[in-house]
């Protein structure tokens, strides 16, 4: 009974399932998406996979041929780096690339899980007031990136910050706004 995978079967799991896996880690790094099951993902990954292998057969056939090895290993390792590690890291800057077109966006469905993350992707800056049940009332400016894992814990972040007004003991008479430096 082996116990251990041998080294045909490892070579079967870089190729089939690690292109998917990064393409998929770089997608959620240029998009907000929803947390990933792990079992359901070497599924997705797999699936990612052949779709890069077979965008990439022509390139790979001739690698394969007879005495191509021999002739040109540099050419040989490059054309597989190529295909196993910098394609899947470029289809999602494509991908990404293809939904900012105006005429493609306007007949397919945009992968945003909610209207925020939609929102934030556009990176434009905006005023943000925040009340709070705390004492002070504060105001700020987001910034052009959001940050990716405060996407998944539906936290903004703010990069000047401002506080509007304050309470002050139990009169409730409030403070002139002041700017924090």
């Amino acid at each position: 009974m082996k116990i251990a995978p041998d080294l045909e079967s490892w070579t079967l799991f870089l190729v089939m399932v690690v292109p998917g896996l990064i393409s998929m880690h770089v997608y959620r790094l240029l998009f907000a998406a929803k947390e990933i099951d792990w079992k359901s993902g070497l599924v997705q990954a797999l699936f990612y996979s052949s779709l890069n292998l077979a965008v990439c057969l022509p390139l790979l056939v001739p690698i394969h041929q007879d005495g191509f090895i021999e002739k040109y290993p540099y050419w040989y390792v490059a054309g597989l780096m190529m295909v196993l590690l910098v394609l899947p890291v470029v289809w999602p800057f494509l991908y990404r690339r293809l939904l900012r077109w105006r005429w493609l966006a306007s007949k397919i469905q945009l992968p945003y899980p909610t209207a925020w993350d939609y929102f934030f992707d556009q990176r434009i800056p905006v005023f943000v007031l925040c009340n709070s049940e705390m004492d002070p009332t504060l105001a700020g400016t987001t910034g052009l990136s959001p940050m990716r894992p405060l996407f998944q814990q539906r936290a903004i972040f703010i990069w000047k910050l401002y506080i509007l007004w304050m309470k002050t003991g139990n009169s409730g008479n409030l403070l002139m706004p002041q700017m924090e430096q």
